[in-house]
């Protein structure tokens, strides 16, 4: 999977839609889904006519699973420098996210 399918953006009117996409692994956050999502997070701010983000979940049941320990294993933080875990827990946001929970979520 390309790291540009690990979270899937659109766009709809003035709302920007995160859809965590990797059902196989109940979408655990990895090394490259950390960084796709902080590279995101700076295209959703930076962008003036979105106004509001929500996370989604491709998996029929798992919103998330945390984190992926295959990659913690293989020594790679699903942390990064701006947005901390997932690159969006601590990511300096201006915008309102609302987490669309349906499911597990660890």
């Amino acid at each position: 999977m390309a790291d540009s399918d690990l979270i899937l953006f659109e766009k709809k009117g003035h709302i920007a839609i995160f859809t965590l996409n990797r059902p196989k692994a109940m979408n655990a956050v990895s090394a490259e889904l950390s960084e796709r999502f902080e590279a995101l997070m700076e295209q959703f701010e930076n962008d003036e006519d979105l106004w509001i983000g929500i996370v989604a979940s491709s998996h029929p049941k798992t919103f998330c699973a945390g984190a992926d320990l295959k990659s913690i294993n293989a020594g790679k933080s699903v942390m990064t420098r701006k947005g901390g875990f997932a690159g969006f827990v601590h990511f300096p946001r201006t915008k309102p996210m609302i987490a669309a929970v349906d499911g597990y979520a660890l």
